[in-house]
């Protein structure tokens, strides 16, 4: 069982940090790219609004199915003890490890 809620813990956060990822990337859509491409698609450049049509489908994936999935990992381990002692061992099992490699490789000699 134990193993099962490491497995689990570590999928979730996983998933998280994809998510948050998701969601830079699409603030940097909104921000840059995208209104120069709105610009480009009124003045009747083919391929802006073939990139916009392809957007918009990400667009609504990312707002639509996993913004809710988003919320939901946030608020799920407010009631569960357990998984957030799981999240929190994750992110700290990696943060140890990658101290770990990066003294492994100051004390190589070349």
């Amino acid at each position: 069982m134990a193993t099962f809620l490491n497995v689990f813990g570590t999928l979730l956060t996983c998933w998280l940090y994809a998510l948050i990822f998701g969601g830079v990337v699409m603030l940097v859509w909104w921000v840059l790219p995208r209104p120069i491409l709105y610009a480009l698609a009124r003045r009747g450049s083919g391929p802006a609004v073939a990139v916009l049509r392809v957007a918009r489908v990400f667009e609504r994936a990312y707002f639509i199915v996993l913004f809710p999935v988003l919320l939901v990992l946030f608020l799920l381990p407010l009631n569960n003890p357990r998984l957030q002692a799981n999240i929190i061992y994750t992110f700290w099992a990696s943060r140890e490890l990658g101290a770990y490699s990066r003294r492994r490789r100051a004390s190589r000699p070349f």
